[in-house]
């Protein structure tokens, strides 16, 4: 199940990326991009913006009052413009044109550098970029671009048999003015394949079923759903819907051949600061149901071989406290800042028990190394933690505790697992990159530790790693080591004559990755 951001600011590592770059051949100080205005004579010509007419409207909020001259260009019949630009007021979209026109004839003499820099950035994109294949079961499932395309397919394949398309964005896409998928999942038989899409543009997805044997969508079509997961039986969705300001606050059930609009209500969060979402874990055992806002989490499980049992819940929500459940051999496993584990812990507890007061550490909590997130397997737990800024996965054998951590040769990098598809099976992927290496899908044997390398990532304009070189770097400050990244073509004299570009973050708990950027090259 996919883990939800780290927003603790406690603990926090700071992370600092810089690039040090030797000066463009040729390029002189003084050397500038010519004015867009430049006309002749010198005399820059430019089109007049145009002026938002000013009408004073007096707000008070929290007994503050304000006066807002431009409140009449948010149409107070906002909920149905987003689904419906055309119901726009015909006044505020006079004034958008204006703004567009405006913004057009000045960017007009940039129209070549334009075309120029998207041949460069699509130099740089594999024209037929394709996801390596993840198993389950029988099959493989993956998403792949072909040349041309701006939106990818999803395909799948029988062990050793042909490539069979699933659905094709880019066919969806035609003669329509914008698509999006969004989550896409087969059911476990592996019969249907259930996927969201945004045909306006307007973040709303609609839920939609294609029969595999025929390639024909089911005449089912659930609109503004914001994420959806399978029961075991491959004929029950759970689903999110949206309320009126678009957050996901509603779960329903749909059982496959009846009517959307019966679909009973299975949760609804009150708490408007909080969203849902909803998944099966990792055995098909549980649905489980998450809410959470920044600080603060609760989760719910629904049996999943009886999909019409009521949720139960895990444990109460109570003021920062952050927990998300998956299940594990015969328990749940829990990940979790209780305790004051402010960079997160692992916790398991019964699964006909879960509440707070059965919770017991599996990986006690350790102040500085963040756990960043976990994945069980029948026979093994995966997780991935950070510490002084810098990622490391750690394999744990279910049988005797016996852990080991995959190692890896540069002072930086980036490391993210992939959620796996089967929970029986020792092979686990993750994805490698660095601020020299681009991306790199390994899988990796959690017995043998054997790793194998199924994809890189292709950069076609060129890219020459060796060219390179990172270094780790600390610097002190009165609370922490804060971890600096540097990345320098091999060579280059560090003595200050290089140019320096510096980028520095460190707040809700995010942090720069050492990643691999071809736009810095």
């Amino acid at each position: 199940m996919e883990e939800l951001p780290i927003r603790s600011w406690r603990g926090l590592i700071a992370c600092l990326v810089v690039v040090l770059a030797a000066p463009i051949p040729g390029a002189q100080p003084e050397d500038r991009a010519p004015s867009i205005f430049a006309g002749t004579g010198g005399k820059a010509s430019k089109p007049a913006p145009p002026v938002a007419a000013r009408k004073p409207v007096l707000l008070s909020v929290h007994g503050i009052e304000r006066v807002d001259d431009y409140a009449w260009l948010r149409d107070p019949n906002w909920r149905e413009v987003i689904r419906k630009p055309s119901v726009l007021s015909s006044e505020i979209r006079a004034h958008i044109e204006a703004e567009s026109r405006y913004a057009k004839a000045l960017l007009a003499p940039l129209a070549g550098l334009r075309r120029q820099l998207l041949k460069e950035l699509k130099g740089r994109i594999e024209p037929a970029a394709s996801e390596v294949p993840l198993p389950d079961g029988p099959y493989a499932y993956w998403k792949e671009y072909v040349p041309g395309a701006e939106h990818p397919r999803i395909v799948r394949a029988h062990a050793g048999g042909v490539d069979q398309v699933l659905v094709d964005g880019a066919a969806i896409a035609v003669g329509k003015p914008y698509f999006s998928f969004g989550t896409a999942r087969h059911s476990p038989d592996h019969r249907l394949y259930a996927y969201l899409a945004d045909l306006t543009g307007d973040e709303s997805y609609h839920l939609r079923v294609r029969e595999i044997s025929t390639g024909r969508d089911l005449p089912l079509v659930i609109p503004e759903v914001s994420t959806f997961t399978w029961a075991p039986d491959s004929a029950t969705l759970f689903y999110v819907r949206l309320d009126p300001e678009h957050r996901p606050r509603f779960v329903y059930r749909h059982r496959l051949g009846t009517d959307p609009k019966n679909d009973p209500l299975i949760y609804e969060e009150k708490d408007l600061g909080f969203e849902i979402s909803v998944g099966l874990t990792p055995t098909k055992r549980f649905i489980a149901i998450s809410t959470t806002d920044q600080d603060t989490s609760e989760s719910w499980l629904i049996d999943a071989a009886q999909p019409a049992n009521p949720p139960v819940l895990v444990a109460a929500r109570e003021l920062n406290i952050q927990y998300r459940v998956s299940d594990w051999s015969d328990g749940l496993l829990i990940r979790t800042n209780a305790d004051s584990a402010d960079d997160f812990k692992i916790m398991i507890a019964p699964a006909s028990a879960p509440g707070r007061e059965n919770w017991r550490d599996l990986i006690p909590y350790k102040e500085g190394r963040q756990i960043v997130s976990a994945i069980p397997f029948s026979a093994y737990l995966a997780r991935l933690e950070r510490e002084d800024g810098l990622e490391r996965i750690v394999i744990r054998r279910n049988s005797d505790g016996a852990e080991h951590t995959v190692s890896f040769d540069e002072e930086a990098y980036s490391v993210e697992l992939v959620t796996p598809l089967e929970f029986d099976t020792r092979s686990l992927r993750f994805l490698y990159r660095s601020p020299t290496t681009p991306q790199q899908t390994f899988d990796y044997d959690m017995e043998s530790r054997e790793r194998v390398l199924r994809k890189q990532q292709q950069i076609p304009s060129g890219h020459d790693p060796t060219a390179y070189e990172v270094r780790r770097l600390f610097a002190p400050t009165a609370e922490e080591q804060v971890p600096i990244t540097v990345l320098h073509r091999k060579g280059l004299p560090i003595d200050g004559s290089a140019p320096l570009f510096l980028a520095a973050y460190g707040a809700y708990g995010d942090l720069f990755e050492a990643n691999f950027d071809s736009n810095l090259f």
